[in-house]
Parts: structure tokens; sequence; C-alpha cells
């Protein structure tokens, strides 16, 4: 089976979207590919005129300090509880 990296994105309400997954397989993790799935998502929304992007990280997900996804322009506006099933 081979898989690519995907992002799939939705409009929330008119001009902005979010972000609903970013599937990179493990062996692939750590070299970028997420924070260009993001960018290329980012510079196609704001082609069609996207004003928002919106993206909901859990804990268990989070970027490592390292990450430029750290160091990018974003922001904790709220933090709430989600289920999430173990591993």
């Amino acid at each position: 089976m081979n898989s690519s990296p995907a992002v799939l994105t939705s409009e929330v309400s008119s001009g902005v979207g979010h972000t609903t997954q970013i599937c990179v397989l493990p062996g692939y993790q750590g070299h970028g590919l997420g924070r260009l799935l993001m960018q290329t998502s980012a510079e196609a929304l704001r082609s069609m005129k996207f004003r928002e992007l919106t993206l909901t990280v859990t804990s268990d997900n989070q970027p490592p300090p390292s990450s430029s996804m750290k160091n990018s322009a974003s922001a904790t506006i709220k933090s709430f509880t989600a289920g999430v099933w173990p591993r």
C-alpha cells in the first residue's frame, strides 16, 4: 500500500478554513512535511480569498519544542477537554 501525505481542510464559515487532519506516515514525520502541507494549504486558501485558517491540536499530538510549527504564527485561543482513544 502506497500512502501519500495529505491535509484536509473545510470551510467552517465564510472566509474561514479549518484544517481537520494532517496525515504524514510516522517514518516521514520530523522532516517538515506537515509544515509544508500547512503552508501550501494556507496559500491555497489565501488565493481563494479566505482570511483565516484554524487548526486544533490535541495535547498528545503537540509538535516537539524544536519544531518550526511551534515558531509559526499560532496561538492557543482556547483549551478544552476532548475524548482521545489510546493508541
